[in-house]
C-alpha cells in the first residue's frame, strides 16, 4: 500500500510564508528552529514553527468510501481564448494557466504539463499522448481520487482501474506558532508591531483566499503574548501567537472487493444455485 502525503504541508508551508512576507514588506520570514547570536540576528524577523499537528480533527475509528479510481485520463484544450482560466482541479488543488495572446492548444496544454509535473508530491504524471492532448497518468492504483475540468478544457478518454480501493477523506488541523523579533526597537516598530501586521495579515479577504487555493482554512488565532528577554545585556523583544489551520487529507488504502456471491438455496427437494454479481 502506497500513501502519498495524505496532507500537504508544502503548501501550508509555501503560501503561509509568502503571505506573511508579502503583508510585512520584505522584513524576514523563516519557517525554522534557529539560535543566533544578537550580533547575527536582523534588526526584526518572523519565526514559524509547527507546533502540533497535523492530526484528525474528528479522531474517530476507521472509515473511507469504496472507488475505482482512474488510471488515466486525455484532456483536450477545445478553443484558445486570450484571459480564460484552464483549470485541472487534480486532488482538490488547481492547477491552471491563462490564455494570453500568441498562444496556440499546444503552448495551453504544454503549460499545463508544467504546472502539473512541476509539483514534485502530486502523484499523477501529465504528458504529451501524441495527439496534442494532454495525458494524466496515475502513479500507482489510487492516486487520482479527483478530477474536474473548468474553462476551454474536456475529456477526451477515461480509463478506470478494475481494481478497488478506500479512499479516506477528513480533515485535519494544524497548530503553527507565529512569532517576532526584535531587537534595539521600540514597540511601535519592534517585535509587538510585527505581530500586529501578521495578525491583521491572517485576517485580510486576500491572505484567506490565498491560503484556500493552497488547500488551507484559517480556524482560530490566539491571543498574541508578549515575551522580551535580555541577551548578553542587550534588548530583544518577542511576540507571538498561535494560529489552527484546517487542511484536507486523502489517501487511500488497497482493499479487496467481493465482485460475486454464490449461494445454493433449498426449497423442498429442489436445490437451485444464485449467483449474484
Amino acid at each position: 500500500m502506497t500513501i502519498a502525503a495524505p496532507v500537504r504541508i508544502d503548501r501550508l508551508q509555501a503560501a503561509l510564508y509568502t503571505e506573511l512576507e508579502t503583508a510585512l514588506d520584505g522584513a524576514e520570514v523563516h519557517w525554522a528552529h534557529t539560535a543566533p547570536t544578537h550580533e547575527q540576528l536582523p534588526a526584526s524577523f518572523v519565526s514559524l514553527s509547527m507546533v502540533a499537528g497535523p492530526a484528525p480533527f474528528n479522531r474517530t475509528i476507521s472509515q473511507g468510501t469504496f472507488a475505482n479510481p482512474a488510471i488515466s485520463i486525455d484532456v483536450v484544450v477545445d478553443t484558445v481564448t486570450v484571459g480564460a482560466a484552464y483549470v485541472i482541479e487534480l486532488n482538490y488543488f488547481n492547477y491552471e494557466t491563462i490564455g494570453v495572446g500568441g498562444d496556440t492548444k499546444t503552448t495551453i496544454r504544454d503549460r499545463l504539463i508544467s504546472v502539473v509535473n512541476d509539483d514534485t508530491i502530486e502523484p499523477v504524471t501529465a504528458s504529451d499522448d501524441g495527439f496534442d492532448e494532454l495525458r494524466l497518468t496515475a502513479d500507482f492504483n489510487g492516486a487520482m481520487v479527483s478530477l474536474e475540468l473548468r474553462g476551454p478544457l474536456s475529456d477526451a478518454s477515461l480509463v478506470v482501474s478494475d481494481t478497488s480501493v478506500l479512499v479516506h477523506d477528513s480533515e485535519q488541523s494544524v497548530l503553527v506558532n507565529v512569532q517576532a523579533y526584535s531587537k534595539n526597537r521600540e514597540p511601535w516598530n519592534g517585535a509587538a508591531a510585527m505581530t500586529t501586521i501578521c495578525y491583521s495579515a491572517l485576517r485580510s479577504q486576500n491572505v484567506v483566499d490565498a491560503l484556500a487555493q493552497s488547500g488551507v482554512a484559517i480556524w482560530t488565532k490566539g491571543v498574541p503574548t508578549s515575551v522580551p528577554v535580555v541577551v548578553g545585556g542587550r534588548w530583544e523583544s518577542r511576540s507571538s501567537f498561535d494560529v489552527t489551520f484546517a487542511m484536507r487529507s486523502v489517501w487511500v488504502e488497497d482493499i479487496e472487493r467481493i465482485e460475486t456471491v454464490v449461494t445454493d438455496l433449498t426449497v423442498g427437494d429442489i436445490t437451485e444455485q444464485i449467483i449474484t454479481p
